[in-house]
């Protein structure tokens, strides 16, 4: 009996400072004045918060299916196993596509779905908004990036990047009077990358870099060294070492490219408001 009476304050201890079942399923995560807001709380708004939009999502769709059936419209196969080959091709060497998509919880047949419900709305956004891309569009487009569409120029590069304009501007004036870039960089700049290598960046494409940036590049003799350029929080001097003329696209070869460029841009454009459309003319109950 005095057994009982001596462990009952211990055990009601114990007890007290376990979790009820109730709240180890369901956490209080904070309290504001004294409410407490628990897990279950959390999970409601955010169920809440992905049911509407997915809700809304599976609409679109089911519009877009509706609509291409009335349409006519049908994705043939081949452009689906067309597009399978695209993505398969850019898989890391080594891995397989279905292996990445497993990982993802996805199969070989949702992608094709997929990829043939994005064909067959494009298809109708096509169909109602009535694209066409000219001739003139195509040519006008190639002219505009023709040295883009090619290969473009590129550069042989070499830089030192510091945090200061001051700091640049010192290493510029250091630089005309003789001093060796490669080991200033090695020493003082702050990119790890380069700096172990003297600044070397090697040959860097004009496509890669900003166009003002690119337009004094090609002014700049090789050997010379660019004024301070500031980006972002720090400032950096390039070393021109040598220089590869651009080679210009032949149109011939890049006008389908073209053209289908431009016609997806449009699609893409055109989607929303055919949406709408079809949004306006449609029955939907929201349960």
């Amino acid at each position: 009996m005095n057994f009982v009476s001596k462990s009952l304050p211990l055990l009601i201890l114990f007890s007290c400072s376990l979790p009820s079942t109730a709240e180890a399923k369901d956490p209080v995560l904070a309290k504001v004045n004294g409410v407490a807001i628990k897990k279950s709380d959390v999970e409601k708004q955010l169920w809440q918060s992905q049911s509407l939009v997915m809700t809304e999502a599976l609409i679109d769709r089911q519009l877009f299916i509706a609509a291409a059936k009335q349409a006519k419209i049908k994705i043939p196969k081949k452009e689906i196993d067309v597009r399978i080959e695209r993505i398969e091709k850019q898989v890391p060497e080594g891995q397989s596509l279905k292996e990445q998509l497993k990982a993802n919880g996805l199969d070989i047949k949702g992608l094709r779905e997929e990829i043939g419900f994005e064909l067959l709305r494009d298809r109708l956004v096509e169909h109602l908004a009535k694209i066409t891309v000219t001739k003139e569009e195509v040519q006008s487009a190639f002219e505009d990036n023709k040295l883009r569409l090619g290969q473009p120029p590129a550069f042989k590069l070499r830089q030192i990047v510091v945090s200061s304009e001051k700091e640049a501007t010192d290493m510029r004036i250091a630089l005309s009077a003789g001093a060796d870039f490669g080991k200033l960089a090695a020493a003082k700049s702050l990119d790890p990358a380069s700096k172990e290598k003297g600044g070397e960046l090697g040959f860097v494409s004009a496509n890669v870099l900003d166009s003002r940036l690119v337009e004094a590049l090609m002014k700049m003799e090789v050997g010379a060294v660019s004024p301070v350029i500031q980006l972002g929080q720090t400032y950096l001097l390039l070393n021109v070492q040598d220089k590869k003329d651009g080679v210009p696209a032949n149109f011939p070869d890049v006008a389908k490219g073209i053209e289908n460029a431009l016609r997806d841009r449009k699609t893409q454009q055109a989607r929303p408001v055919v949406l709408k459309q079809l949004r306006e003319i449609a029955t939907i109950e929201r349960l």
